[in-house]
């Protein structure tokens, strides 16, 4: 199960039993990986990584990724979902190609799109219309410790569709690539590269970074057990991704940050007042 009953009856966020696992092991490489000119990955081997789609169709409707936290909730980006409405927003998991189903794929349209209603955190919770069978290739990532920080230096992977080349959109890859890079401490992140708010974290721009299309998508840690824990979303990739080859550094939303904020939103969600909690039109550029 994904929520739990405190004693006084609220609604809290549990991890799912087995998040985290990789029943397909990825291979997990050194420096050379990278999203902008990325390796490909073991086909299933990141099984929470989601496609959000404007149909329950494939190729140019892909436009963001995000990370499948439930059989029925995704994180993303917020500014990926600020203009979509749920009846035309669709994701795909246990996908490997971005422009043909595989045949461990599923897609299901989402039932509700809500954005935190304070628009400078760029995070977004896709509740799913119906829920997912978790599968080999498809199995929810564990969040974090709320407020939790990582240390610095620890080694991180993201997964994306997004372009290859940051100058040519057409460049987006066919399959699913993962890029290695490692946190940089928030306060290091300050006075090295640029000033980061606590509920950001940096990580390295070592051989690569995510850009446009991959915003959205999941930044994960691997724990001592072998579990794999989302730490980051991408923010503002395609924004953002020369950008940062100057800095050296790509920004990413602190998922430890706001999972008091998956709390609130169970909680809101049960009492049928979503709508009320959720900031249904934030003001982001939209840019993937």
């Amino acid at each position: 199960l994904a929520v739990l009953l405190t004693t006084n009856g609220a609604l809290a966020w549990t991890n799912p039993e087995g998040c985290g696992s990789t029943p397909i092991a990825p291979v997990l490489e050194s420096r050379e990986d990278r999203v902008v000119g990325g390796q490909e990955a073991v086909p299933g081997s990141w099984p929470w990584h989601a496609g959000l789609h404007m149909s329950a169709f494939w190729d140019s409707t892909y436009f963001c990724g995000g990370a499948l936290i439930s059989d029925r909730h995704v994180l993303t980006a917020a500014h990926c979902v600020s203009y979509y409405r749920p009846n035309g927003t669709y994701v795909h998991v246990g996908s490997h190609s971005r422009v043909s189903r595989d045949m461990t794929e599923q897609y299901v349209r989402a039932e509700h799109l809500c954005m935190n209603k304070d628009t400078t955190k760029d995070i977004a919770i896709v509740k799913l219309s119906s829920r997912v069978e978790f599968t080999d290739t498809v199995q929810p990532a564990c969040l974090p410790e709320p407020h939790s920080e990582l240390p610095d230096n620890t080694t991180l992977y993201v997964t994306g569709w997004g372009q290859a080349d940051e100058l040519d959109s057409k460049s987006r890859p066919e399959y699913l690539q993962q890029l290695m890079t490692r946190s940089i401490a928030n306060e290091r992140c300050g006075k090295e590269f640029h000033p980061v708010p606590d509920y950001l974290l940096c990580g390295s721009y070592e051989d690569g970074t995510p850009c446009q299309g991959d915003s959205g998508g999941p930044l994960v840690r691997k724990d001592d057990s072998g579990s794999w824990f989302l730490e980051g979303i991408v923010h503002k990739g395609g924004k953002y991704c020369k950008t940062m080859r100057l800095f050296r550094a790509m920004r990413y939303v602190k998922v430890s940050h706001f999972v008091d904020w998956v709390d609130d939103y169970l909680r809101a969600d049960a009492e049928e007042r979503a709508d009320t909690f959720c900031d249904m039109a934030p003001n982001f550029d939209r840019v993937a």
